[in-house]
């Protein structure tokens, strides 16, 4: 069972000095024939994996998973088709490149 919980604040970016590898970058930029245009804030995407949505869904209903369902009514949940066969990494870059695996 997960019991490890980090989550970073808008302040805590603002220790960094300029130009350190974990202060978020706010340039925009082009790669690969796209423009990318990084957001104002700091976004994170949580991956839950190994586990039906069911099972999550009564446990948010049951009221046992509440730091999860106080980020999903500020955010957002949702449910992606992963590639197959089922890889965590695979599916992972997927999720934060927005590119099908190869």
């Amino acid at each position: 069972m997960l019991r490890a919980t980090a989550i970073l604040h808008e302040t805590d970016f603002q220790r960094f000095p300029r130009g350190h590898p974990l202060t978020p970058s706010t340039r925009s930029f082009d790669i690969n024939g796209r423009h990318y245009a990084p957001p104002a804030r700091p976004l994170a995407v949580i991956c839950i994996d190994g586990s039906a949505d069911e099972y999550i869904s009564v446990s948010l209903a049951h009221g046992r998973m509440p730091h999860l369902d106080a980020m999903q009514r500020r955010g957002y949940r949702g449910m992606i088709r992963g590639a197959l066969p089922s890889f965590t990494n695979v599916n992972n870059s997927a999720i934060v490149t927005g590119v099908p695996p190869a």
